[in-house]
């Protein structure tokens, strides 16, 4: 009985890492309250996601900046000002980021004059499926 519940855990641990190699991950979305000017939100992904433990590192975030005129920086896996990943995204744009990053943190700065509207900047997070890129360096 033992060696039988030890093998259903090790085929569905294996099914789940197939599923999030050829599909990728669901998308895992935050959506900030108002930010006041110059203030900063941060996103701790293991606390505001607890789901998404399973298929990190996430390595896809999409910015929705659906403000009027406030633009916002976004940057990942620390503050604005030490991050070595920093992308500003103007007002009323979107912005796309799957280049290989591995996100563990990620911190909005309002860097417009008034505080933003809850609920008009979208973040969306995810792990990519595998592309025949990521299978060759796997094989290396």
């Amino acid at each position: 009985m033992t060696m039988l519940f030890s093998n259903s855990i090790a085929r569905t641990q294996a099914e789940r890492e197939y599923r999030a190699k050829t599909r990728g991950s669901p998308d895992f979305t935050y959506t900030p309250g108002a930010i006041d000017p110059a203030a900063i939100v941060e996103i701790n992904i293991n606390k505001q996601f607890p789901g998404a433990r399973k298929y990190e590192p996430l390595d896809s975030i999409e910015i929705i900046n659906n403000e009027a005129a406030n633009p916002v920086t976004v940057s990942i896996n620390d503050r604005p000002a030490y991050a070595d990943r920093t992308f500003p995204i103007p007002a009323r744009t979107s912005r796309i980021v799957d280049d290989g990053v591995y996100i563990g943190t990620v911190h909005v700065r309002n860097d417009g004059a008034v505080a933003t509207t809850a609920g008009n900047i979208v973040i969306r997070l995810k792990k990519k499926p595998y592309d025949a890129n990521d299978a060759a360096r796997r094989a290396l």
